[in-house]
């Protein structure tokens, strides 16, 4: 899932990411680009919404838009995901200067995943949503501009809450962009479309202005509001609401563009080139009606000629002539069966407008004429009619549009027949979908027989050649890498609890190395989490860090050491990861039981089209499927039974112990750690001396403590310790640079106060770029050095909060070390 990503370096000192081959950012100008992402919505959200702001991020693994929003000090969390480990690794190593070692940060919860399925996972709501997702390279990826996605996104959103997309250029692609404004309003958001210039991407050929969109369930304020700081790009209010005036022929666009609720349509708009009407600002969006719920509705056929569409819309045959269309189908290929074929004509006849969403017809034709030889030869000769045709103006589409049957017997077989055989290009499915079933999924036949899409795995690992051998998918289709777990069985390994069967109450399991037999390799088959996997037995296997993994069956959680294999700990099932496993097992299993019906009512439909190539995949792929919901469901029977609310959080054992790892507590003093056991009582590793049955460590247990445990920890120790040092130094860093900026800021009030005695405080002063009164300028200084002056407080107070943790980690792990243990 990784793209290709490069970080290049020029002779003045500039950086610039390319992913995939598209730039993404210009560090020489990418302060206007996430300036205008993410603090017009954080600004709203902080005037909105009195309590502290929970923030989600989707993409922006490089931690710029993340460096704007950390500038409020309200906000408290930010939970940012990105599918890129790659981009997120630059972030916090080339990168981390550039965007103030933002993912230090201690409100900052990274996530290496899909957003789609974070999205879909997550419980809670946000006050802020920042939506900086790559440019989309295929109708896949433009999924993320659809109705659908997009009332996903609001769903996720607190009532008073605001999200802040990154769209695309309105004057290089004026369709697009106007079709994901009037998306966000369709998915029930009000919008507050933006436009600026960026000079890298015009460079780039990427269009000659960039649009983001701002959007919330609630009615938008003019962006007469203040923008948290310090700013480089915007310089206030005023300026951001420029930023709002649009072409005087957008307004024609906003009124007549349709959204898009299938990615192939979005896709292809993205490829129609602008501009649109004058390169003047003659409207101002901020007066415009750009509300929730009002706008156009999505539109199916937008990829077919308008002539066409509408005849098929509007197209109400009765018994007879439905006759002389099946009639008409059969002429053209011969080899459909009759029965199959009436029922797909009468289904057709139902709802054109879903049947041929997002057909691109003119591509379809050239496609099976390139294959001209392998189809009956009425059935070319109309084709080359229809392909002539469609090339005409105007009076030509709308005969065609009127030859009734003729037209709708062609463009039927048109479809059917090329979906077959072109599932990717056509349908505009990218390398990873996998077939036809996107697009015919969405026909149905009646309100008791509906053909919907897969509701969850929209991609094609299911049915690739290499399912189920060295890789995992995940729900959603994907095909992800996974590392390779191997354990080997002791008796500690046993009858499916990986753990000594003696019922001692206070054995943890510590393996003793004894081992017989050959290794076992655990195949992960699917990627549940993105620390989670399932293997094809049914068991969940979760990463604690690169040196070992937990293997959680019946019992307690025995954790491996990755190098040897051997089990070196195992540890109580805490009830709270035990739950949230059971409900995502539970929810991915449903997905993948309506992914398999749907799949399912494809193959019964299209049974009589089983001599085209791709229906065994289609059998393969629902077989998969279902098999891989029952080992989802085999999954879920092996962990305990689930209360119905949430269970609360572990506690400590002794007040101030601090938690390693699910089950594994560091003492307060730092000498020792305290384990559970399955029974709920504790056992005590000292680093040098081994187990013990009590907290004073004075009542020695008879547990073997191998090197292989030792080492575990001890690397455990080490990242946690390196990353507690990446968070010391990004906060000492944005420490350093709120110094400079209140210093800087006193600076200017000094200079304001001088002026206005000796000019008066009415007189002009340049504040920024702008002449304002020497009053105002001593208000809005004083205004942000207040702020400035909050943070660095806060900053303050989180680097004194460090110590402790760091110097009972610290300790805990020179202990493990002086043992032999390797970081």
């Amino acid at each position: 899932m990784t793209n290709h990503h490069r970080l290049q370096a020029a002779s003045d000192g500039s950086v610039a990411l390319y992913i995939g081959g598209d730039l993404q950012f210009d560090s020489r100008d990418e302060q206007i680009y996430h300036e205008v992402l993410a603090l017009p919505a954080l600004a709203i959200a902080l005037a909105a919404v009195p309590t502290p702001l929970n923030v989600l991020v989707c993409g922006g693994g490089d931690g710029l838009a993340l460096r704007e929003l950390l500038k409020a000090e309200r906000v408290a969390h930010v939970d940012l995901v990105d599918y890129d480990p790659g981009v997120v690794a630059l972030a916090r190593t080339e990168l981390a200067e550039l965007n103030g070692r933002s993912l230090a940060d201690p409100r900052v919860s990274v996530h290496v995943g899909d957003a789609r399925a974070f999205v879909e996972a997550c419980t809670g709501r946000y006050d802020v949503i920042i939506s900086d997702l790559t440019w989309p390279k295929t109708p896949t990826d433009a999924g993320f501009h659809t109705v659908g996605w997009y009332a996903r996104l609001a769903s996720a959103l607190t009532p008073g809450g605001v999200l802040s997309l990154n769209a695309a250029s309105p004057s290089a692609t004026p369709e697009a962009y106007w079709a994901m404004v009037n998306g966000l309003r369709h998915a029930g958001l009000h919008a507050r479309p933006l436009r600026f210039a960026l000079p890298s991407f015009q460079a780039q050929g990427y269009g000659p202005d960039w649009g983001m969109i701002v959007a919330s369930p609630a009615p938008l304020p003019s962006f007469d509001v203040a923008l948290p700081g310090p700013r480089r790009a915007l310089r206030d209010a005023a300026q951001l609401r420029r930023l709002a005036f649009f072409p005087a022929d957008h307004e024609r666009l906003a009124k007549e563009t349709a959204p898009c609720d299938d990615g192939a349509v979005l896709f292809t708009l993205l490829q129609r080139p602008g501009p649109v009407g004058e390169p003047d600002a003659a409207w101002d969006t901020l007066a415009a009606e750009l509300g929730a719920g009002t706008g156009p509705v999505p539109a199916g056929l937008a990829l077919v000629p308008a002539p066409i569409r509408t005849a098929l819309a509007e197209a109400r045959l009765d018994q007879a002539d439905q006759e002389t269309l099946v009639e008409r189908v059969l002429d053209l290929m011969p080899g459909l069966q009759r029965e199959p074929t009436r029922t797909m004509v009468a289904s057709f006849l139902e709802a054109p407008a879903r049947f041929l969403a997002a057909v691109d017809l003119p591509g379809l034709v050239d496609r099976l004429l390139a294959r001209a030889k392998e189809l009956p030869a009425l059935f070319v000769g109309e084709l080359q009619l229809l392909k002539q045709t469609l090339a005409e103006p105007g009076p030509a589409l709308e005969h065609i549009a009127r030859v009734g049957a003729r037209v709708l017997a062609v463009v039927m077989v048109v479809v059917v027949v090329g979906n077959l055989a072109f599932p990717d290009s056509v349908f505009g499915k990218g390398a990873s979908a996998g077939g036809h079933a996107g697009s015919f999924l969405h026909a149905g036949r009646s309100s008791s027989s509906t053909f919907e899409p897969p509701s969850i795995a929209s991609h094609g690992g299911f049915r690739t050649s290499s399912y189920g051998r060295g890789h995992a998918v995940d729900e959603m289709g994907y095909v992800v890498n996974v590392p390779h777990y191997r354990v080997y069985h002791t008796h500690y390994y046993g009858g499916g609890t990986y753990h000594s069967g003696s019922g001692s109450g206070t054995n943890p399991g510590v393996g003793s190395g004894d081992t017989f037999g050959e290794p076992e390799d655990l195949q992960v088959v699917y990627r549940l989490t993105p620390e989670v996997g399932l293997t094809e037995k049914g068991q969940l296997v979760m990463d604690l860090n690169d040196k070992a993994f937990f293997v959680i069956d019946k019992g307690p959680m025995t954790l491996f050491d990755r190098d040897s294999g051997q089990p070196v700990l195992s540890v109580a099932q805490q009830p709270l990861l035990m739950w949230r496993l059971a409900h995502e097992l539970d929810r991915q299993r449903k997905g993948l039981v309506a992914t398999g019906d749907a799949k399912d009512r494809w193959i019964y439909w299209m049974d009589w089209l089983s001599f085209m190539p791709g229906s065994a995949d289609d059998v393969a792929e629902a077989t998969n499927v279902r098999t891989m919901a029952k080992r989802l469901e085999t999954a879920t029977f092996k962990l305990p039974s689930q209360p119905t609310t949430t269970p609360a959080t572990a506690r400590a054992p002794t007040p101030g112990a601090q938690e390693l790892f699910n089950g594994a507590w560091i003492m307060i003093n730092g000498n020792a750690l305290a384990i559970e056991t399955e029974q709920g009582s504790y056992v005590y590793l000292d680093p040098v001396r081994g187990f013990f049955q009590n907290e004073q460590l004075t009542m020695p247990a008879a547990l073997p403590y191998t090197p292989a445990l030792r080492d575990v920890i001890t690397h455990h120790l080490a990242q946690q310790t390196k990353d507690e040092q990446a968070t010391r130094a990004g906060l000492t860093k944005s420490l350093q640079d709120y110094q400079a900026d209140l210093s800087s800021l006193r600076a200017d009030i000094a200079e304001y106060t001088s002026i206005g005695q000796s000019d008066g405080m009415g007189s002009s002063v340049t504040y920024g770029t702008q002449n304002v009164s020497c009053a105002t300028a001593l208000q809005l200084s004083n205004d942000a050095l207040n702020r400035a002056q909050a943070t660095y407080n806060d900053i303050y107070g989180q680097i004194g909060k460090l110590p402790s943790t760091m110097a009972t980690y610290r300790q805990l792990q020179e202990r493990f070390m002086h043992a032999g243990g390797k970081p």
